[in-house]
């Protein structure tokens, strides 16, 4: 069985509010709204902020890093147009049945790239552009 891993931010009070949590993911609906959590590997459950869940692609950049949706990753070579390279927001298309990586003039898909090379530069939930 495959097992979908997820991360989110932790809302509980305590010493790992804000912090990131990883690992399967749980959204209920109450009478005060939709509540997100998240079970660990520890098997602890822990409260998240929904609007900051994002799935793993299962995918490493160049550091071994895993890639979430949300990740903001920088392409491995300087361009033209941009001294540092490009930087794009991997995102769910559920049109598309999987990951793209955006930017605001044009959207790519995962299949076929080899993610070795890019980098992981931050996250739309701690790193927003405008």
């Amino acid at each position: 069985m495959f097992d979908v891993k997820f991360r989110a931010k932790i809302i509980e009070k305590g010493e790992r509010f804000g912090k990131w949590a990883y690992g399967g993911y749980t959204k209920v609906e109450t009478s005060d709204g939709i509540r997100g959590f998240i079970t660990e590997e520890n098997l602890k459950i822990v409260e998240v902020d929904i609007y900051t869940v994002g799935m793993c692609t299962y995918r490493e950049d160049k550091n071994r890093k895993l890639i979430y949706e949300g990740d903001i990753i920088r392409e491995p070579q300087p361009n033209k147009y941009w001294a540092k390279g490009f930087e794009y927001v991997v995102q769910w298309e559920p049109c598309r049945t999987g990951f793209i990586f955006a930017r605001p003039s044009s959207v790519n898909e995962f299949r076929g790239i080899d993610f070795s090379e890019y980098t992981i530069v931050g996250n739309v939930h701690d790193n927003p552009r405008p």
